[in-house]
Formats: structure tokens, sequence, C-alpha cells
């Protein structure tokens, strides 16, 4: 059905900017008209809404270095489960005047943007309640405890007392002799210890049991716990075996899975934290300040965070472009090889209006760059955002290996 969308563009000063904004927005094949006024922004966009929705548009309107007027509004999703997220995003964009929704993996908080010359926050929160998520009253900043702080220590810690545990049971059944006094006692302490540095991998595993959905750690706590538990019934008389096998080795068993499990959770958590740091120092070569251009031939240097859309932004050769915006004077060749890959500078004109990135850096030339947006909506951020919500998503060949342990555990 043709639906018709009114929006304010930002940043248009010219009619370049219209026809750059045009060519892009008219690319996709659901848009069949879309009337630009270039004096103050003002846009309508009529668009067969089941071919494609009101973010598609937004996104072609971004992508050729501009943006829109709009609102944003924040939802608790804490209580909604992965699997329940993605249809609730297709709810939500299926909202009247949704832009955009941004899901942070890391803090279960949804970002939605909406337009708020189609809706406003109290129409939206009614629909968004309707299908069943609540708002908030602004951005939630997840703050990491202190034993997610010391996570790594934690894993490094658990592996070194494994690793202990192993040589200490290996050494008495090698030599025959006891190296320690209460080897029994020392060895159900470690592995005990050992368990306790891991509890977020035991309590998720014994979760995910509790909930007929077993996973890889469901297998590691069921292992680690009935080993530790078996050791202590032998161990307290309880249970007796014939042969060589002792309490210890339960324990060993125990130290010993825990303690490895950790070592493959500590590498895997360092190379994740490697990659993206990388990317924050990134953001962090941004200069926290930018010359704005406040009257005719006149720049003063101001915060990034005093910068609003609209705002003129100078640059020169060999400086970050600190902010995203569109080249409205001068020329220059842009390194954008963090963005894209390619190896050889983009040369950015004034005549075409082209798109600079936060994070570029400019080569050669001179650039003012008008600023459509800026802080958590600058394309930087939300690749942080991205990754950082990343952490926490396991890859697929993990999800497979919890689909086998599933099965393996609901037929033994």
């Amino acid at each position: 059905m043709l639906v018709k969308a009114r929006l304010k563009i930002v940043g248009i000063d010219c009619a370049a900017c219209v026809y750059a904004i045009k060519r892009s927005v008219e690319g996709l094949s659901c848009v069949k008209a879309i009337n630009i006024d270039v004096t103050g922004g003002d846009a309508i966009v009529e668009y067969d809404d089941s071919t494609c929705s009101l973010r598609d548009i937004y996104k072609k309107i971004v992508e050729s270095g501009y943006d829109v007027i709009k609102e944003k509004v924040y939802l608790d999703l804490k209580e909604v489960s992965d699997e329940h997220i993605a249809f609730l995003e297709r709810k939500i964009l299926g909202e009247k005047g949704v832009l955009d929704v941004r899901i942070s993996s890391a803090t279960k908080v949804a970002t939605v943007l909406y337009n708020p010359l189609e809706t406003d926050a109290e129409s939206l929160g009614r629909g968004l309640a309707a299908i069943g998520v609540r708002g908030l009253a602004g951005k939630v900043e997840r703050k990491p405890s202190l034993l997610e702080r010391t996570l790594l220590y934690r894993r490094l810690t658990s592996f070194t007392i494994g690793f202990l545990a192993v040589l200490l049971s290996m050494y008495e059944m090698i030599s025959g002799h006891r190296l320690v006094i209460y080897e029994d006692l020392t060895l159900f302490v470690m592995a005990l210890f050992a368990i306790l540095l891991n509890y977020d991998i035991i309590f998720r595993g014994a979760r995910a049991l509790k909930l007929l959905a077993p996973t890889m750690d469901s297998l590691i706590s069921l292992s680690s716990l009935s080993t530790i538990l078996f050791g202590t019934l032998i161990a307290l008389g309880v249970l007796e075996f014939h042969g060589s096998l002792h309490s210890h080795s339960f324990y060993e068993a125990s130290a010993g899975v825990i303690g490895l499990v950790g070592l493959g959770k500590y590498l895997e958590e360092r190379l994740r934290r490697r990659s993206f740091k990388a990317l924050e120092d990134l953001a962090t070569s941004i200069k926290r300040s930018a010359k704005v251009l406040v009257e005719t031939d006149v720049v003063v240097e101001k915060p990034i965070s005093d910068i609003r859309p609209g705002d003129i932004v100078e640059v020169k050769a060999g400086e970050i472009i600190p902010v995203d915006g569109v080249v409205v004077e001068g020329e220059g060749h842009v390194d954008e090889s963090s963005f894209t890959g390619e190896p050889l500078p983009r040369h950015k004109r004034s005549g075409t209006r082209d798109p600079v990135l936060a994070g570029s850096m400019l080569v050669s030339g001179y650039l003012r760059i008008r600023v459509p947006r800026v802080g958590d909506d600058t394309l930087l951020a939300q690749i942080v955002e991205t990754v950082r919500g990343a952490e926490s998503l396991k890859p697929q060949l993990a999800r497979w290996a919890d689909r086998v342990v599933g099965y393996f555990l609901r037929g033994s």
C-alpha cells in the first residue's frame, strides 16, 4: 500500500544536497516519489510499505551524509529472550513513525529512533506497551561489576589451580609417594576453588539445564560438580570403589576440567578484548574538539559535545575528521581505510556534496563540513556499540556445539 511520510532533513543548503539525497533514496524500488524543500529541508516521501520500511529510507538518507530530525525512547529488554528479540524488533519497526531500532546485546536496552513529525513519545509508548515492552526514563549504561572486571584473572587462576592439581595427582600415581600431607583434602580445596572461580559458567549451565535447553556450559557444570561430589562421597565412606580409584582421582578430574575450560575462556576473552580495544583506540584518537565556523571566516575551537547538527567544521590536511558530515566547501583526499579497507585515499569535494566520516583522515586539501549528526548517531559510535554488543553473542559454531550437547544430555 502506498503511504506518505513527512521528514525534516538536516544539513541541506543547496540544490546539490537535494540531488544527492534524491539519487540515493530513489535507488529503492519501493519509493515512488520524494519531494524536498531546499530552504527548510522538509521532505515528503511516497513509498510502498509492503516492500520496504521507513528505516530503509532513513538509512539511505544517512548514507548520503545527511540526517533527519528525530527523537529517542529507550526500552528495557532484560526479561526478553534472545529468540524473542528478533520478533520484537520487527514489531517495533512496524509502529508508525519508527525510523530505526538499535538493540545492545550487552545491556539488553533498545534505542528506538522515531520521527516527531509523525508520532510522539506518548503515542509510541502506548503502541510499544501493547506488544509487551516498557520504556526507560533514559539510557542505562551497564557498569561492569568487580567480578566482571577481574574475569581474566579468575580464568587464569582457575587454570593454574587445575594444572597444579593434575600434576599433584600424577606425581603420586607415577612415583607412588605423596607429595603433601592430607593430599585428598588439598585436592578437594583446589577443585572447589577452581569451580568457585568459574561460578558464572556453572550458573549458566545449571540455568540452561533447568530450562531443558542444555548447552556446553551445562555439560561442564555437570562434569565438574558430579566428580567433586563423587570424590567427597568416597572420602566420607558413603561409596566404595575397588582397585586404585580414590577420591583424589575425582578431585583431580574436577579441577582439571574446569581449569582447562578456564584457560579456553581466558584466551577467548583476551582475543575479544584486543579486537575491541583496537576499535576503541580509533574512537579515542579523534580530537575531543573541532574548529567550528561561527561567522564568515571566523573559526572557534569547540568541544565535540558542544557541536550541534547544522554547524560547519573546518578540517585541514593531516587532521583527523572529528565528525560525520557533508563537504560544503573545499576538496581533498580522505583516508577511509579504517572503514572501507581501501588503501587509496578517496577524493572528496563540495561540488557533489560528498559525505565524510568521523575517524577518517584528511591526507591533503582543505574541507569545510556541515554536521548532520553528532554523538551516538555517528557511524563510528554505532560500530563501537555493535562490536560491544557482539561480545555477548555466541558464534554459529558454538551454537551448533550447544545443540549437540543438548541432544547428548537429553538422550542420556
